[in-house]
């Protein structure tokens, strides 16, 4: 309000002046033109007056001189200029006005009195009257000019007031300056240490983090060694009962040689008892010493199995030792969480003793009711682990189990070669069921828990975005409170307070996010586990499948062997009767020898012996004996000797059809002994036919053919 006062009474002042120039231009004129008719009283008056009034307006102008420069001079250049050029123009005219009179008085000294006496009075009553207009006009512009710079004297005062009381604020904001700066100093080195504190906290907290880091590492290595030696324990566990199989078959094979070796005993001592010739002789020492190192190679071969089975259970025992220290070293991982996990508590409860203002118990509020969603999760988290966990270690109970059943199943199949018993089957398939089952829930809960982990993520996002927003709301009240507050110390202890607040509720969102990683490495690892168990179990059914066309194979095997041991005892007994009605012998002795089958080769000897003693009389000759062996099949060998002696002329009595049949059947016994051989690789002595004499061959092969 006084501003505008002081402007309105410039502008008004400035009005008046405009004015008082407009009208003393014309009267300038008139003033020039009759200064030559002035009179001597009335200038002395009018030279008195502008000699009193013109030291004023010199004073107020080197008064206005003096005024310092650069102090409000946006407010008051332009007007104190134009005054002063006023001033001084009005000095001038003044002047020159005085130079006249002066003259003029001369003039009129040296004049007569008596010529100019009339007209002098009535010069003198009009120059009065002019110079009284003069004086008037003169005066209210002087009245003016005084009220200007009255005002103008009223402002330089103010101005000069307001100067001193902005130069005292100056100063008073330049010691409150002076205390920011010293304040601020304090601040800046309290803030590096709690920096430096921070730091090291973050440091520590790194150390700690590599530390978890490296133990999660260590644990997983140890898991995937645990895994390979687990497969390694597996593969030997397979290579075992492959040898236990073959060991199996070694001795069925010792078996079978051991059989024929009591057979040829017997050969051997029905030959010592009845002359033999010497290749015969010869031949079956041959098949004695093949028999023996047969005998020696199976027994190295088992031997050999002994030691690698000897040191399988040692690896075995090693591999506990291994996993046992597998599981201590878990353990302690585990224990160094809880330690971790309880610091982490303890910092929570030093945090929740720290906040004392009111006016961050609400936002501290909301800060732990999202720390408690954070920790229900995190529990549910952990609780769902706990169950995973639970049934990984039933899954791989169930595992175990698995192994036991199949290593009883193997037990039981090398044992007898029966099929296995459909309620097994079902069972295993049954189990198989409900772990693919448990895989495919474990799979749905892996699936729920990555969906609660991106929720999760997503709150921390913006926990954190609102905490920014805090942090930046904060650094600005805090600037407020400095510029506005400093005198308090209680604020600066809020102000440490907030900023330690701030930084542990950092620390705590930091530690979810460490939770919330090593909660998802665990995720990971649950379906790497899962992923390796359901691999288990299709390498299982690949290996059961497997195991299941074995046994068809070997069903059918078994199968074409009775039916071929069957045949060739239809063979051998139509061969039997064929001989017998050859030779003359009754058929009650033949029906005797068929239920002795074990018996047979010294019932052929018998037959031989006899038909000896009955043609010897005669004197006929005798031919060529015949050694008949027929290959061994997989369960049961049933080598034939047959040695027969005939005539000449009793061979050529025989009907065509009968030898045509023999020729016939012992081609077909030919044939069906060719694979027998390829299979057991055991040395038989062969048989040949040339017309109608029979003798050995021991480089022949093939069936005979008639030319």
């Amino acid at each position: 309000m006084m501003d505008n006062e002081k402007r309105e009474n410039l502008a008004n002042a400035r009005r008046k002046l405009k004015k008082f120039r407009d009208q003393y231009q014309p009267n300038n004129t008139e003033t020039n033109s009759n200064d030559v008719h002035s009179i001597n009283g009335t200038s002395i008056d009018s030279t008195i007056n502008y000699n009193i009034m013109s030291p004023t307006v010199t004073d107020f102008v080197n008064d206005q001189q003096t005024i310092p420069d650069g102090i409000h001079q946006n407010l008051l250049k332009s007007s104190v200029i134009e005054l002063e050029e006023q001033n001084r123009h009005y000095g001038s005219l003044i002047e020159n006005q005085n130079q006249q009179r002066s003259h003029l008085e001369g003039q009129r000294q040296l004049s007569g009195t008596s010529s100019m006496s009339g007209r002098s009075n009535q010069t003198s009553v009009d120059v009065e009257e002019k110079l009284r207009r003069d004086i008037k006009h003169l005066q209210e512009q002087l009245e003016i000019h005084v009220q200007t710079i009255g005002i103008l004297v009223a402002e330089k005062t103010d101005i000069s007031a307001k100067l001193t009381q902005s130069f005292k604020q100056l100063e008073r904001k330049q010691s409150e300056m002076d205390e920011l700066h010293g304040r601020l100093k304090a601040s800046r080195e309290r803030v590096q240490e709690l920096e430096k504190q921070i730091q090291y906290s973050t440091s520590n907290v790194q150390k700690r983090e590599m530390a978890a880091k490296e133990s999660d590492k260590e644990n997983d290595r140890l898991k995937i060694e645990n895994i390979r030696q687990s497969q390694l324990v597996e593969d030997l566990k397979q290579n075992i009962n492959e040898l236990n199989e073959k060991i199996h078959h070694r001795q069925v094979i010792v078996d079978q040689l051991n059989n024929e070796l009591e057979k040829l005993k017997t050969q051997s001592h029905s030959i010592n008892a009845t002359p033999m010739p010497e290749q015969e002789i010869n031949q079956l020492q041959q098949t004695i010493e093949l028999k023996n190192n047969q005998i020696e190679e199976l027994l190295s071969s088992i031997n050999r199995i002994r030691s690698d089975s000897e040191q399988y259970q040692q690896y075995n025992t090693n591999m506990q030792n291994h996993i046992q220290q597998l599981n201590e070293q878990i353990n302690h991982l585990i224990q160094t969480n809880n330690i971790l996990q309880n610091e982490h508590d303890i910092m929570k409860k030093t945090y929740e003793m720290k906040l004392s203002d009111r006016s961050l118990i609400l936002d501290h509020d909301n800060l732990q009711q999202e720390n408690d969603l954070f920790r229900n999760a995190i529990d549910q988290w952990s609780n769902r682990y706990e169950e995973l966990k639970s049934k990984f270690e039933q899954m791989t109970k169930l595992l175990a189990e698995k192994d036991e059943l199949i290593v009883e199943l193997k037990t039981n199949m090398n044992n007898s070669n029966d099929l296995l018993e459909k309620n097994q089957l079902i069972e295993l398939e049954e189990r198989f069921i409900n772990m693919s089952n448990e895989n495919i829930n474990l799979k749905t809960q892996i699936g729920t828990i990555e969906y609660l982990n991106k929720q999760l993520n997503e709150r921390l996002e913006q926990i954190q975005s609102k905490s920014n927003h805090e942090q930046e709301s904060q650094t600005q009240d805090q600037q407020l409170n400095l510029s506005l507050t400093l005198n308090s110390k209680d604020n600066n202890q809020s102000q440490q307070q907030l900023l330690e607040c701030l930084n542990e509720s950092k620390g705590e969102n930091a530690d979810l996010k460490n939770r919330i990683q090593h909660l998802e490495h665990v995720i990971l690892q649950l379906q790497s586990e899962t992923e390796t168990i359901g691999d288990y179990i299709y390498l299982y059914q690949q290996q059961r499948e497997q195991l299941q066309k074995r046994y068809q194979e070997k069903d059918i095997h078994i199968t074409q062997l009775t039916q071929d041991r069957f045949n060739l005892q239809k063979k051998l007994s139509e061969l039997e009767i064929l001989l017998v009605q050859i030779l003359n012998i009754p058929i009650t002795s033949i029906i005797q020898s068929h239920e002795f089958n074990t018996e047979i080769p010294t019932r052929q000897n018998d037959i031989n012996s006899s038909t000896q003693s009955e043609f010897s009389t005669n004197n006929h000759q005798q031919l060529e004996t015949i050694d008949n062996a027929s290959s061994s099949t997989i369960n049961q060998t049933m080598p034939l000797n047959s040695n027969k002696t005939t005539n000449s002329t009793l061979l050529r009595e025989i009907s065509d059809e009968t030898k045509a049949r023999i020729l016939a059947l012992i081609k077909e016994l030919g044939q069906n002994n060719i694979p027998s051989r390829q299979n057991d690789n055991l040395s038989t002595i062969k048989l040949a036919f040339v017309d109608t004499n029979l003798y050995t061959c021991s480089t022949c092969s093939g069936p005979v053919q008639l030319v």
